[in-house]
């Protein structure tokens, strides 16, 4: 089985589970519980993963931002999450709905560094550590 078996089989999974979800609150996890931990191990991976998705469509957004040097306001950024809210409705009910859950920590935005949005309940963390630094952050000490 390869990467992309993988990566294929969550794609389908997140989207097959946010559409329940957002159609039926969070009680549809229950019946996708056995086929998530089969796939991720644990609900917080899969949250995790579904947030990550989500997190990048806004980035690859604000990208275009910086490629058309386009003014980074706070409005522009509320424009961006409308734009992903519209492009993938059901994983942003999905993140809504649950953004309380105890699997997506509070904390600081993934986009907090960006310096052009605050926290909202559909812009959390996970715990694990990233590589990726979002779009506009400023280099970290030692950072050339």
């Amino acid at each position: 089985m390869s990467g992309w078996d993988q990566v294929q089989r969550r794609h389908q999974l997140i989207y097959r589970v946010a559409e329940q979800v957002a159609n039926d609150g969070t009680a549809a996890l229950a019946g996708w519980r056995p086929a998530i931990v089969a796939e991720y191990g644990e609900l917080s991976t899969f949250l995790c993963d579904a947030q990550r998705r989500y997190d990048e469509a806004v980035r690859a957004r604000l990208d275009l931002l910086l490629e058309l040097d386009q003014p980074r306001t706070t409005e522009a950024l509320a424009k961006i999450r409308a734009e992903v809210d519209r492009a993938y409705p059901n994983l942003t009910r999905m993140l809504h709905t649950l953004a309380n859950h105890s699997a997506l920590p509070t904390g600081t935005s993934t986009l907090a560094a960006s310096g052009i949005g605050r926290d909202s309940p559909g812009s959390r963390i996970c715990s694990r550590p990233t590589s990726v630094r979002p779009a506009f952050a400023r280099p970290a000490a030692g950072d050339g």
